[in-house]
């Protein structure tokens, strides 16, 4: 009985022209746009290098995340480009006394 009930009811909620439930939206917000870039990391020798350089780029404003290869030098950092730019976070972290230095990688896109 339980099991023709379920299967009655899914079929009913998969039918054309039947509401189903929508998550309440709130109006007002915005959605905040993240973009990617590359950076090249000179200085790292181990995983304790990467996580420093993780951390310092956390920090900046507008960083929403940051990925760090410490073993191919590089970093891959998202971050709001409403707040900041590839420019502004590689200017901001080389001026930070980290010990480590990063520069923009060229895209490979074009």
């Amino acid at each position: 009985m339980k099991l023709t009930s379920v299967l009655a009811l899914s079929v009913l909620l998969t039918l054309p022209g039947i509401p189903t439930a929508q998550p309440a939206q709130r109006s007002g917000t915005a959605r905040v746009r993240i973009v990617q870039c590359a950076l090249k990391v000179n200085g790292m020798h181990c995983e304790g290098c990467a996580e420093g350089v993780r951390t310092a780029l956390l920090k900046l404003p507008g960083v929403k995340a940051a990925e760090v290869d410490y073993q191919k030098g590089t970093a891959r950092v998202e971050f709001e480009p409403a707040r900041t730019s590839p420019e502004k976070i590689v200017a901001a972290f080389n001026n930070n006394a980290t010990g480590f230095r990063v520069e923009l990688q060229p895209s490979h896109d074009k």
